[in-house]
């Protein structure tokens, strides 16, 4: 932010200003809004809310790092000092660290009092979260409270050095149970496909209702199961969901058990769907070519444009069930869902393939060739896939489709140039 931002900022917490301490403060944290918000109050507090005199008694150890370390250094002293002034609103701080914001971006009050398990005044834990909130170390808004990243990040580092990190991940991950038991009777909110019912409207219009619904990110139901599977397996040291499901404390557990089933079932549920997306842009495909033989550009257009529709949805979802295999930490789900990734990329690449012979049949050079292009490209993408994984006979078919296509375009090529040749 420019130095007329801070100004402005600072004027409006009363703050005293000086041009020239304010001119190197600006310059020293190169002019980021959260450092100035960590400062204002600190310049309140220490020196009267007089800039000069602050600057004056800081400044030799605030410009003793570079611009990023200054923030990280000025971020570790906030902590130092919350520590020697206020112990437990610093316990809080270190322990809302095992929240992770970027997934559940505000945490209401009762999720952060739940990590006071120590204190059982109700007055001293709105004390301690007040404290926070004067030093601008949690942020809030009408929804609830969160903390800037690299306050996260220092607060999990110091959280890790104390006895209290199996509990505060136990802790939230009781408090997010609440939130699910309390507003979902339902294990998981469905999305549906109408089975097609020999009509190609009816399977347009199953592609056109994927397409809304695979731009929904995931639901809040689904992101709160994925994190407390996460705080689960903080809490007994699981090193992915396969080993929190052996755990012998939960195997009896009819809570976890539904959430496994949960999670489990997402994955299932958005596999599922880039599936029979994936088979319904292989029949739009289809039609498209059959109509395309007989003369019916309008229909073979139209179903060669939901064909490529179909197929981006059906990517899309793969993609959301790798996502909660991926938060999960669960390497037989991931292999699963990558390995019909890698076939659908596979058998698009097949398919195009045959497009593009189709096409050069017909004598439409240009669009057999873009054809080909695009079938080149959905081998490799598919031969990137399993080059990951451990299946060495897909990895052959892969490498002999791409081998074939090559074949197909040089021998498509070879004829085109002999052809103008011989008009010429």
């Amino acid at each position: 932010m420019e130095y007329k931002a801070w100004e402005d900022y600072f004027v409006s917490f009363n703050i005293t200003i000086d041009t020239d301490a304010l001119y190197e403060i600006n310059r020293a944290y190169g002019g980021n809004a959260f450092a100035m918000s960590l400062l204002s109050p600190e310049i309140l507090k220490e020196s009267q809310g007089n800039l000069k005199v602050y600057w004056q008694d800081n400044r030799d150890y605030l410009l003793r790092h570079p611009t990023l370390e200054n923030l990280e250094k000025l971020v570790q002293r906030q902590f130092d000092k919350l520590q020697q002034d206020n112990p437990q609103a610093y316990k809080l701080l270190c322990r809302l660290g095992c929240y992770r914001y970027q997934y559940i971006p505000v945490i209401s009050e009762k999720g952060i009092f739940c990590l006071l398990w120590d204190e059982q005044n109700e007055r001293k834990k709105l004390r301690f979260l007040r404290d926070l909130k004067n030093r601008a170390l949690v942020k809030f808004n009408s929804e609830g409270y969160y903390l800037y990243e690299l306050i996260r990040q220092e607060a999990i580092e110091r959280l890790k050095l104390t006895d209290d990190w199996k509990q505060s991940h136990g802790k939230a991950g009781i408090f997010l149970s609440t939130l699910i038991s309390e507003n979902c009777k339902t294990i998981i909110p469905k999305i549906t496909c109408t089975k097609v019912n020999d009509t190609q409207e009816q399977m347009y219009l199953n592609i056109e209702n994927a397409e809304i619904a695979v731009k929904q990110e995931l639901t809040k139901q689904e992101t709160i199961a994925l994190e407390i599977v996460y705080h689960s397996m903080e809490f007994y040291g699981a090193g992915c969901f396969e080993d929190l499901r052996q755990e012998p404390n939960l195997l009896d557990n009819v809570f976890f058990q539904a959430i496994r089933n949960m999670v489990l079932e997402y994955i299932d549920c958005y596999s599922n769907l880039g599936i029979v997306l994936y088979k319904f842009a292989l029949t739009t495909h289809r039609l498209g070519i059959i109509d395309e033989r007989e003369g019916k550009l309008i229909e073979s257009n139209k179903e060669f444009e939901y064909c490529q529709r179909s197929f981006k949805v059906s990517q899309d979802f793969f993609q959301t069930a790798l996502v909660i295999a991926t938060r999960v930490k669960e390497d037989k789900l991931m292999i699963n869902v990558l390995l019909s990734l890698a076939c659908c990329h596979y058998f698009r690449g097949i398919t195009l393939h045959e497009l593009g012979i189709f096409l050069h049949q017909i004598i439409k050079n240009n669009e057999s060739k873009e054809a080909f292009g695009e079938s080149k490209i959905s081998l490799n993408k598919a031969l990137k896939i399993l080059t990951k994984l451990p299946f060495e006979q897909k990895i052959e078919e892969v490498k002999k489709a791409i081998h074939s296509l090559e074949i197909s375009e040089k021998s498509c090529s070879t004829f085109i140039a002999r052809f103008l040749i011989e008009l010429a």
